[in-house]
């Protein structure tokens, strides 16, 4: 038995986009955190913490439509970025508005590379505590050289739910589900 004071410490911090227990997560959805570093363009970056999936791209053309595609498209469970809500109303209204979106704005309570990715590693870094050494080699989404599907387009194709029962069961992804392996 120690006798005294016994030192302790926050080992984790855990936030919507950092969960990594696989009793709160399914194992058919990402569990994205996502990264926003407003400057002359738009930088983001996301990644799965569970899985180590780490992407970042730029958004030049296209602005907020272009991003809020993205952001659908992704479906983060966490947004941080260097903006507040005064300097990016457009965003917290969208997050608001998403329902299992939470942001939050860390511009002056870390320090990080002023980037997407060094915004995103610094929070990882200071919220899990521990080597994140296990994400990916990070992955670069050039939208030129692959084809964007906005929303309207992913729902008719029925990929991830049916148009009309909103069920995965008989969309693209639910078909896929149900296929085996050799």
């Amino acid at each position: 038995a120690c006798k005294g004071i016994v030192p302790r410490e926050v080992i984790r911090i855990v936030t919507p986009g950092t969960v990594v227990s696989d009793t709160m997560l399914s194992e058919k959805e990402s569990n994205y955190l996502f990264a926003i570093y407003f400057d002359e363009s738009i930088d983001i970056s996301w990644c799965d913490i569970s899985t180590g999936e780490f992407c970042a791209g730029r958004i030049a053309e296209g602005g907020f439509e272009q991003l809020t595609e993205t952001l659908v498209r992704v479906q983060p469970r966490e947004i941080i970025t260097n903006y507040p809500e005064e300097k990016a109303p457009a965003l917290w209204d969208f997050a608001a508005r998403t329902e299992g979106i939470y942001i939050s704005c860390i511009s002056g309570r870390l320090n990080y590379e002023k980037s997407a990715p060094g915004m995103l590693l610094a929070y990882l870094k200071d919220t899990q505590k521990q080597d994140i050494t296990h994400l990916e080699p990070m992955k670069i989404i050039d939208d030129s050289v692959s084809m964007r599907l906005d929303k309207a387009t992913v729902r008719n194709l029925e990929i991830t739910e049916t148009l009309y029962e909103h069920a995965a069961n008989g969309s693209l992804l639910g078909i896929l589900d149900l296929c085996g392996t050799a």
